[in-house]
């Protein structure tokens, strides 16, 4: 990593402590919005209470369906965090 690079608004400690699964590069092929699930390529499903989708450098909306039936929120930087706390 180079010195420019931003900083985390978490460590990964914090979100050990706090139940918080991170995966990287990894597939979601399905979202179960009543069940509260996610499916994932190779990957035995995860349940949540809240799920978060990192997918990318810029934010978009990705087409997933149902999206439009439930709350969401774009996240870029650490205001965008604050506002969702």
């Amino acid at each position: 990593m180079s010195g420019n690079a931003p900083k985390s608004i978490r460590s990964e400690e914090s979100f050990d402590n706090n139940g918080i699964i991170v995966l990287k590069e990894s597939t979601v092929t399905s979202i179960d919005y009543n069940n509260k699930s996610v499916s994932i390529d190779g990957k035995e499903p995860l349940s949540y209470d809240k799920l978060l989708i990192a997918n990318g450098v810029k934010n978009r909306i990705p087409n997933i369906e149902g999206l439009n039936s439930v709350s969401y929120y774009t996240l870029r930087n650490k205001q965008d965090y604050s506002n969702i706390n």
